[in-house]
């Protein structure tokens, strides 16, 4: 298979300080066109999602692909080893060379280097300072016409005037159907892991013999751009048989990133970390409980099921809320009815076992089997009174956990 790479950057003024990232770009041609429009018709535009779904790096596709002239300069602030607002100034000064004015408040300096510029300033991993980047960006947004802004972050920051973009998943081959080799070559996913795992093995090449496989670890690991460079830098041994068998327990196996990555990208797991760090305790408590569900669900039968041992049931909607603001639960589009909500396999991984270590899992457990009993989870009748059956094909919401509940608690 060939697999078309974009330019790494296609803006090369001198007026641009945009890293030069050093592996191809793949897929997201219909992301790109959406995000160059908008950010000719907002000044704030935020990219949203989980951690490794790729923010960073489309970012810069779109910041260096966006149109500027000679008088537009672009500037990249790394904002991940900063940890207080005052560092949050000094980064952006520092890619801007600007310097701190004696008995002067930095911020006011920036603020009047900014005024006159025409500028594209790119803001990257926001979301541990987010309360410092909202409050610069606003006093920038206001004081400087000529400035627009790209952030990306785990959570919008939430000011007047931002535009918040979620960033969805690859494209992953349809799990209902066909795994035949045309179809696993047009998703983004196959791309993507084809495309790194030639770095490893430059004589593997998808065929009909190994379609199926590639497919299903892009499913497994639900097209995210981190999960599936990592898996791909395990390919030679164990065999890719073997790793797409091996994703039941994706934390232990995706452990291989480039030694010049940030930390929190060196595997899986630290990447989840990073954002599990930022949630208060209730929303760690109740993100660690949806471990029992799988695919989607509702919001009834998370208060069922997630709600007592210290979360009472009126906060579920908002601890709930906050996880999705925080990129940790996605929202499943529905035509109609009642919202629906999932985790990513490997963060529902990541929460089993957070829950397996918890005090009140038993009892999580214990309301898993009820709630089980009254949907007829267990081979029973099911009954679409009730409220968290919507289709037929949600019968296996609890199916796993709920067994394993059942035998050991019921």
């Amino acid at each position: 298979m060939r697999v078309r790479r974009s330019a790494a950057g296609g803006n090369t003024s001198a007026h641009t300080s945009l890293p030069n990232p050093l592996s191809s770009f793949i897929g997201r041609e219909l992301e790109l066109a959406q995000l160059e429009a908008l950010l000719r018709n907002v000044r704030l535009l935020t990219l949203t999602g989980s951690g490794g779904i790729g923010k960073t790096r489309l970012a810069l596709q779109v910041a260096s692909h966006a149109p500027h002239d000679s008088t537009q300069a672009v500037r990249f602030v790394d904002l991940a080893p900063v940890t207080d607002a005052v560092g949050v100034c000094e980064a952006v000064a520092a890619a801007l060379h600007v310097q701190e004015e004696p008995d002067q408040p930095l911020m006011d300096t920036l603020e009047q280097a900014l005024r006159p510029m025409r500028l594209l300033l790119l803001l990257d991993n926001c979301e541990h300072v987010a309360l410092a980047c909202a409050e610069l960006a606003s006093q920038i947004l206001r004081s400087c016409p000529e400035v627009t802004m790209l952030a990306t972050s785990r959570e919008p920051l939430r000011i007047p005037g931002e535009t918040v973009w979620r960033v969805p998943s690859l494209s992953a081959p349809d799990e209902n159907g066909p795994a035949n080799l045309a179809a696993v070559e047009r998703s983004e996913s196959a791309r993507l892991f084809m495309d790194r795992a030639l770095a490893v093995m430059p004589d593997f090449a998808l065929d009909h013999s190994n379609a199926q496989h590639v497919a299903e670890i892009c499913r497994r690991l639900d097209g995210i751009p981190l999960a599936l460079e990592l898996a791909a830098a395990r390919m030679g041994m164990p065999s890719l048989e073997e790793v797409a068998e091996r994703l039941n327990c994706a934390l232990h196996v995706l452990m291989a990133g480039a030694r010049t990555a940030p930390k929190r990208q060196h595997t899986l797991r630290s990447t989840i970390d990073w954002s599990y760090a930022l949630l208060s305790e209730s929303e760690r408590a109740l993100f660690d409980r949806l471990a029992v569900f799988r695919g989607d669900w509702g919001l009834s039968a998370v208060e069922a099921v997630c709600a007592g041992d210290g979360i009472q049931q009126t906060a579920v909607l908002d601890l709930l809320g906050g996880l999705v603001a925080k990129s940790l639960v996605t929202i499943q589009p529905v035509a109609v009815g009642a919202q629906r909500y999932r985790l990513l396999e490997v963060l529902r991984q990541y929460a089993a076992e957070r829950l397996e270590r918890r005090a009140e899992a038993g009892q999580v457990g214990k309301r898993c089997v009820i709630r089980a009993k009254t949907d007829g989870r267990f081979g029973g009748s099911r009954t679409r009174k009730t409220a968290d059956v919507v289709q037929p094909k949600r019968a296996k919401t609890y199916s796993d956990f709920g067994r394993m509940a059942y035998r050991r608690f019921g």
